[in-house]
C-alpha cells in the first residue's frame, strides 16, 4: 500500500503548482504532510518546528503574489485572503492532503506582527507606519489572535481572515526600487514626473508589463509619501524630494511642467504612430502599382500625403513645446543659481561682521607684528645673560685652541720627517758585488784591530760625505723620469759607487 505523500496529485490551480514547483520547502513529498497539517500544536512541542513551517507558507505566499498567480487577483502588493486562497491550495487525489489547516494561523500571525496590514487601515492611517507601531491594536477583528497566545481563545485551528491585506515586505521593496531608479538628482525639473509615466515606469521596474493596479499605485505612493517622505503626489503630479530639502510639496509650477512632460510624451507618441502610418501607406501604394491597381495607389497615396502634412504639424507642435520646456528648465535653473548666490552672499556678510572689516584685520596683524618682536626682544636678552653668566676668557680659550692647533701642526711634521728620513736609509745603503764584500771582509780579518781603529777614526768624515753625496744623488733623482729603468738602474750604479768611495781604507 502506498503512503499518502507518494500518491498525492496536484490540482490545476497555478498558485499550487507555483508554489510545489519553485518553493523549496514544498519540493519534498515527505515535508508536506507538516506542512498541511494543524501545525500550530508545534508551538508548544516543537517550536523550531512551528517557525520553520510558517515561514515557509508565508514566503511562498508573497512570492506567489509577485508572481501574479494569486487566483482572481492582479495586484502585487496586497494578498486577497478566502475560501478561494484555501480552495486553490488544496491537495487533492488519491492520498491527497486537502486544504492546508495552519495557512489562518499564519495568516494571523503576520498581521500581529504587522508584515501583513489590512488594505484599508493602511491607506487610511495618517501616522507614520515605522513610528509608533501598533497597526494590528488598530482593529478589533484580530484581538482573538492576542487570546489564543494567552490560552485564552480555544483551541483547534485558526480560521483564515477574509480580506486584502497589505504586505509591508513588498511594498518596501518595490519602494526601493522605485526611489533607486526613478528618484532623479539632477535639475529640480526632473524631479517632477505626471502621473501616467510614473505608473508606466513602476510597472516597467516592478516586472508589470501589463502596468499596476490602482491599488498597488495608491500603497506604492502613500508608502513612499507618509513613512518615507520622499514624494508628494496628487491625481496628476509625482514629486520626489530633493537632496537637502524639506518635506516635497506641489506647486502651480509643477503642475505645468508634468503637463508639458505629458504633452511632450503625446506627440512623440503620435509622431512615431504617424511617421509608421506613412511608411505603411507608401508600402501599400507600392504595392497596388505592381498590381495595376491604379484607384487602391492613388488612395494611398492621398493617405501618405494627409499623414506627412500631420506628422509635419505635431513635429513642428513638439519643437514649439520643447522650446518651452527648455526655457522652463533654464529658468528653473537659474532659480536654484540665484538661490545658492543668496545663500551665500548671507554667510560671507557674517563671517565678514565676525572679522570686523580690513580696519581690525590691520590692527590684528600690527599687534601680531609687535608681539613677535618682543619674543625676539626676550630671546636675545637671555641669550647674552647667558654669555656674561658663564664667567670664561674667550680669548684664553682662542689661544689654547691655536697652541693646540701649533702642537698637531709639529707632530704632523715630525712623522712625515721620519718617513722621509726612513726612506732616505732605504736609498743609500750600498749593494756591493759579491767579490767585492769578499775582499772587504778578508780585509778586516788581516787587519783586526788596525783596520777597525781606522775605520772609527774616518768614520765621522765618511758619513758626512756620505749624506752630501746621497742628498744630490736625490736631487738628481728627483729630476729624472721616475717611470724610466734607464734612469733607476744609473742612479743605483752611482750611489753604490759613491759609497765604496766614501768606505775608508
Amino acid at each position: 500500500m502506498s503512503s499518502p505523500a507518494s500518491s498525492i496529485s496536484t490540482s490545476t490551480s497555478p498558485l499550487l503548482t507555483y508554489i510545489l514547483a519553485n518553493e523549496p520547502p514544498f519540493k519534498s513529498r515527505a515535508r508536506l504532510p507538516s506542512l498541511y497539517s494543524s501545525f500550530h500544536l508545534l508551538r508548544a512541542t516543537n517550536p523550531d518546528g512551528y517557525t520553520a513551517n510558517a515561514i515557509a507558507w508565508e514566503t511562498a505566499l508573497q512570492h506567489a503574489v509577485q508572481a501574479g498567480v494569486v487566483p482572481d487577483q492582479k495586484d502585487m502588493l496586497s494578498l486577497q485572503t478566502g475560501e478561494e486562497l484555501l480552495g486553490a491550495l488544496e491537495l487533492e487525489g488519491e492520498g491527497g492532503l486537502g486544504r492546508p489547516a495552519g495557512v489562518g494561523g499564519v495568516v494571523d500571525e503576520a498581521i500581529a506582527a504587522e508584515r501583513m496590514i489590512p488594505r484599508e487601515e493602511f491607506l487610511a492611517v495618517k501616522r507614520n507606519f515605522y513610528e509608533g507601531r501598533g497597526w494590528a491594536r488598530v482593529s478589533k477583528r484580530f484581538l482573538g489572535w492576542g487570546l489564543r497566545q494567552l490560552g485564552l481563545g480555544g483551541g483547534g485551528n485558526t480560521p483564515l481572515p477574509t480580506g486584502y491585506f497589505v504586505m509591508i515586505g513588498l511594498v518596501e521593496e518595490a519602494g526601493r526600487k522605485v526611489l533607486g531608479d526613478l528618484k532623479p538628482r539632477d535639475t529640480q525639473i526632473d524631479r517632477v514626473w505626471p502621473m501616467d509615466r510614473f505608473k508606466h515606469e513602476a510597472a516597467r521596474l516592478l516586472g508589470q508589463d501589463s502596468g499596476l493596479t490602482d491599488s498597488d499605485v495608491r500603497i506604492l505612493l502613500v508608502h513612499l509619501s507618509r513613512d518615507k517622505s520622499q514624494v508628494a503626489y496628487d491625481d496628476q503630479v509625482v514629486k520626489f524630494r530633493g537632496s537637502g530639502e524639506g518635506d516635497p510639496s506641489i506647486s502651480t509650477q509643477d503642475i505645468t511642467i508634468a503637463s508639458l512632460k505629458s504633452l511632450i510624451a503625446d506627440l512623440n507618441a503620435q509622431i512615431e504612430t504617424l511617421a509608421s502610418k506613412v511608411g505603411v501607406s507608401a508600402e501599400k501604394a507600392r504595392l497596388a502599382v505592381s498590381q495595376k491597381n491604379r484607384i487602391s495607389a492613388l488612395a494611398q497615396l492621398r493617405s501618405r500625403r494627409m499623414f506627412e502634412n500631420l506628422l509635419e504639424k505635431r513635429t513642428q507642435a513638439l519643437l514649439q513645446v520643447e522650446g518651452v520646456y527648455v526655457k522652463i528648465e533654464e529658468a528653473a535653473d537659474q532659480v536654484a543659481i540665484v538661490q545658492v548666490m543668496k545663500e551665500s552672499t548671507t554667510v560671507l556678510r557674517g563671517l565678514n561682521t565676525k572679522i570686523g572689516g580690513p580696519e581690525t584685520v590691520d590692527e590684528v596683524i600690527e599687534g601680531l607684528r609687535d608681539e613677535m618682536t618682543k619674543v625676539d626682544d626676550v630671546s636675545t636678552v637671555i641669550s647674552q645673560a647667558g654669555q656674561e653668566s658663564s664667567g670664561l676668557d674667550e680669548s684664553a680659550i682662542d689661544d689654547e685652541l691655536d697652541m693646540l692647533e701649533k702642537e698637531q701642526h709639529a707632530e704632523v711634521e715630525e712623522q712625515e720627517s721620519q718617513r722621509v728620513g726612513q726612506k732616505l736609509d732605504s736609498i743609500n745603503t750600498p749593494v756591493l758585488p759579491e767579490p767585492q764584500r769578499s775582499k772587504d771582509s778578508e780585509k778586516a780579518k788581516d787587519s783586526n784591530g788596525q783596520t777597525l781603529s781606522n775605520t772609527s777614526m774616518s768614520l765621522e768624515p765618511a758619513e758626512t760625505t756620505t749624506v752630501d753625496k746621497n742628498t744630490s744623488a736625490v736631487g738628481r733623482m728627483s729630476i729624472n723620469e721616475p717611470g724610466s729603468a734607464t734612469d733607476k738602474e744609473t742612479q743605483e750604479k752611482h750611489v753604490a759607487h759613491e759609497n765604496a768611495d766614501a768606505i775608508p781604507t
